[in-house]
């Protein structure tokens, strides 16, 4: 009886791991830069957001594989900011927002300044992005 329970939890461990994972690839080919612990697709949206300021969504994973949502929005020579925490099971759970004026790269990161909002340190830098390695979809 105890062999099936593990049969049947390890069954369930395999499903859970390829949804999350074809998640993340559906993210990739809608366009979206995924970050997974410093493993980035996409990153070229970021840097083509830098210059044209229309809008990038950016999904950041947590430790536990948990997704985090950034959307970047041009809007009145500044950056718009919408973060999403709702699928992140050890962290607040909602929405929040901030403004920033410039985002810049500064070698492997993105970093966006002069900003206010409900997740930026008093500095008004808030690292959005670190690339450790490219990954191509």
């Amino acid at each position: 009886m105890q062999m099936k329970r593990w049969i049947v939890f390890g069954l369930m461990l395999v499903i859970v791991s390829g949804c999350s994972e074809s998640t993340r690839q559906d993210f990739i080919e809608r366009g979206d830069v995924v970050d997974v612990h410093g493993a980035v697709s996409n990153v070229e949206k970021l840097e083509q957001f830098m210059e044209n300021r229309d809008e990038v969504t950016v999904v950041r994973y947590t430790t536990e594989g948990d997704p985090i949502f950034y959307t970047l929005r041009g809007k009145d020579g500044g950056i718009f900011i919408k973060r999403n925490t709702k699928q992140d099971d050890y962290g607040p759970k909602g929405i929040s927002t901030a403004v920033c004026h410039t985002l810049t790269k500064e070698g492997h990161s993105f970093v966006l300044n002069g900003c206010e909002g409900d997740f930026i340190g008093d500095d008004g830098r808030y690292v959005l992005l670190k690339v450790q390695s490219e990954r191509t979809p």
